[in-house]
């Protein structure tokens, strides 16, 4: 496995052990989304694009996919 496989596939696996513990409260948006296959990868390639390209943690990148997906904090 190359480097750039083996560090996708560690992100992958750390990602997921954070969206396990979705907690409701904090994250509503992302809980609901990632309940289904689908909304999960959808996430889960978002969450792999803020860490990759923006720099982000795996926490940061949370909070900014449930700040994107609140349509209280639509940019207007």
């Amino acid at each position: 496995m190359s480097n750039a496989s083996e560090a996708i596939y560690n992100a992958k696996e750390n990602i997921k052990k954070e969206l396990d513990m979705c907690n409701k409260e904090e994250t509503p948006f992302l809980c609901s989304l990632i309940g289904s296959e689908r909304g999960y990868k959808q996430a889960e390639i978002a969450i792999l694009y803020l860490i990759g390209e923006r720099g982000f943690t795996i926490s940061m990148a949370i909070a900014e996919q449930e700040r994107l997906l609140n349509p209280r904090y639509t940019d207007d």
